[in-house]
C-alpha cells in the first residue's frame, strides 16, 4: 500500500509539466501542473518545494504551481499532499 502511494507521488512528479524560464543569470522560475495519474484530475492545494531549501509553493485549484527567484543549481522537486505519502 505504501509502495503504491510512493509510486503514485513519484508519477505525479514525473508527469508534472515543467517550464524553466531563466531570468538573467541569477534566478529562474519553475512552473507546472500536478495531475493524479489514476484519474487525470489536477491535484489542488498540494505543496511543491525544492528539497533542502525553503523555496516552495502550493498548487492552486487547477494543480498549477509557480516557483520564482530560484538561484542556479541542481535541485530535487518534491510534491506532498494530505492525500498522498
Amino acid at each position: 500500500m505504501l509502495k503504491n502511494k510512493v509510486s503514485r507521488c513519484f508519477l505525479f512528479l514525473m508527469f508534472t509539466f515543467f517550464i524553466i524560464k531563466f531570468n538573467g543569470q541569477n534566478s529562474a522560475s519553475i512552473k507546472g501542473f500536478v495531475y493524479d495519474k489514476a484519474n487525470g484530475e489536477p491535484v489542488p492545494f498540494g505543496n511543491v518545494f525544492l528539497k533542502g531549501t525553503t523555496m516552495g509553493g502550493n498548487t492552486d485549484i487547477n494543480g498549477f504551481y509557480n516557483l520564482n527567484r530560484i538561484p542556479p543549481g541542481n535541485y530535487t522537486l518534491v510534491f506532498t499532499s494530505l492525500d498522498f505519502d
